[in-house]
């Protein structure tokens, strides 16, 4: 059985100083295997580790800290032949973050027997997130060779503890999230990690509402990279995925029955790698601002 991070050993990874280490090339299981002693991530790229098995498991952990509304995408290669399913089954990572009981995502051996080792962070939850990567595997000689890729991050506190950047814009994050008041507008750049702008408002459990978007240029290949995510008041919960219907008037639109009464943030992106794209966005329906 897998051992979930506790709401208590979070709290005292939240609380512990956060002094920002360079990422080492190599980490060893002895140095981040508890989530009070986890590495901290401060920059794109990848990380070496070796993690033994052993009665109950053993763990390594490592940190980052997110604004909200910032997809990173995390990535772990066990660097094992994928047909060793005994092996496979018995490590993987799971992220947790500001919510200490809730497991925001996870890369594992899938019901198919297929590994799944990436995955986007899409959540507008402000705080630190941990990566716990487990090998549950009974042995010590049993040793996951890991590969953990972090790419996208946000930016990182600097080494004395001051933040990395300063005020986030309008609309560069889920925090920071613009009110849709009518018809909004705007420019998303071209490039494979993606750009995004958030807008948020109000909806009541028991209405049905309504997203639409125009997006152009009007072209399949587009419309398939671009369009808009919204999440609610459920971590990690997307509430609706817009849908694209080429040369009509929107070309990506969605209806959701809203299941929970709340603030509901709205995602519009461009994972177009060389297109950028303009765009309107609206609502429709019974949503109100606050």
């Amino acid at each position: 059985m897998l051992r979930p991070l506790t709401r208590r050993s979070f709290l005292v990874l939240a609380g512990a100083a956060a002094g920002a280490l360079a990422l080492p090339r190599l980490a060893l299981a002895d140095d981040n295997s508890t989530p009070d002693k986890a590495t901290p991530i401060t920059q794109d790229g990848a990380i070496s580790g070796a993690l033994p098995g052993g009665p109950g498991g053993r763990f390594a952990y490592y940190k980052f800290t997110s604004p909200g509304g910032w997809p990173v995408h995390i990535d772990m290669n066990p660097n094992r032949n994928l047909d060793d399913v005994t092996f496979l089954r018995a490590v993987g990572w799971k992220l947790y973050g500001p919510d200490p009981d809730h497991v925001y995502m996870e890369g594992k051996l899938d019901d198919d027997k297929v590994w799944q080792g990436a995955n986007d962070l899409n959540s507008i939850d402000q705080g630190v997130y941990l990566i716990q990567v487990y090998n549950y595997l009974p042995v010590d000689t049993a040793v996951l060779n890991y590969t953990l890729t972090v790419t996208n991050l946000p930016p990182q506190t600097q080494p004395n503890g001051a933040p990395a950047n300063t005020t986030a814009p309008d609309g560069a994050f889920g925090y920071t999230a613009i009110p849709l008041d009518g018809k909004q507008s705007g420019t998303l750049d071209a490039g494979a990690g993606g750009h995004f702008r958030y807008y948020k408002f109000w909806a009541t459990a028991g209405t049905t509402i309504g997203v639409d978007a125009e997006i152009t240029p009007d072209d399949v290949g587009i419309l398939a990279t671009a369009g808009y995510k919204l999440y609610g008041p459920t971590n990690g919960r997307t509430y609706l995925q817009s849908q694209a219907q080429k040369g009509k008037t929107p070309n990506q639109t969605g209806d959701l029955f809203v299941p929970d009464n709340g603030e509901y943030v709205l995602q519009m992106y461009n994972y177009s790698p060389t297109t950028p794209i303009t765009y309107s966005v609206w609502t429709r329906g019974p949503v109100y601002l606050k």
